[in-house]
């Protein structure tokens, strides 16, 4: 959804290893739980959890997790609750992430429920 709405992918992996590189600096790390029990634990983690960076990684040596925030990388984006939007369906850990009637709810959705209607009161206006 933020590529639609900005052109630009929040996660502009080559591969499975860079896409979690990204996903560990923009959202932070995965909980330990599910880490500890993902089935490629072995491709992406070396005996000590120590992330395995893709050979052709092009994140920052050094990144920290968190260090580019979806928040900081959709800085520009002047709808916040898109922002919010988006950070909550990131969530990884599917306990904490929004359920849909919550995603139905959010101020985002509803903002632009309200726009939808709008629109069509106005279509329906010229028609008459």
């Amino acid at each position: 959804m933020a590529e639609l709405i900005t052109g630009n992918p929040l996660f502009p992996a080559i591969n499975e290893k860079e896409l979690l590189e990204f996903y560990i600096i923009r959202i932070g790390w995965p909980p330990k739980e599910m880490t500890d029990h993902c089935k490629k634990k072995r491709t992406f983690f070396d005996s000590n959890g120590k992330l395995i960076k893709s050979k052709a990684s092009r994140v920052p040596p050094g990144s920290e997790p968190g260090s580019d925030s979806v928040a900081h990388t959709l800085r520009h984006e002047k709808d916040k609750s898109l922002v919010d939007f988006i950070i909550q369906c990131l969530v990884i850990d599917p306990a904490k992430r929004m359920t849909p009637q919550q995603a139905l709810a959010h101020p985002w959705l509803a903002h632009i429920e309200n726009e939808i209607e709008e629109r069509d009161k106005e279509i329906a206006e010229k028609r008459k």
